[in-house]
């Protein structure tokens, strides 16, 4: 659910970087370097949620499931 929101807030500011590069001038290039930036940010967040995402399962198997315990050598 929460990557949901990383994905649609990515192809936001994906949009808005196609619309600043149909119509780019010297102040324009400024919005889209931001535009830019602020969607390496939203990438990388997402990327870290979705880490730990995997981190908070493989607790769950640690706590739950001998099998997985001695597959993962836990």
């Amino acid at each position: 659910m929460e990557l949901k929101s990383y994905n649609k807030e990515i192809r936001m500011i994906e949009r808005n970087i196609e619309r600043l590069r149909e119509g780019i001038n010297n102040e324009d290039e400024q919005d889209l370097n931001n535009k830019l930036c602020e969607l390496d940010e939203v990438k990388r967040a997402k990327e870290l949620k979705k880490m730990e995402l995997y981190y908070q399962a493989m607790l769950k198997l640690k706590a739950t499931d001998f099998k997985s315990q001695v597959k993962f050598k836990i």
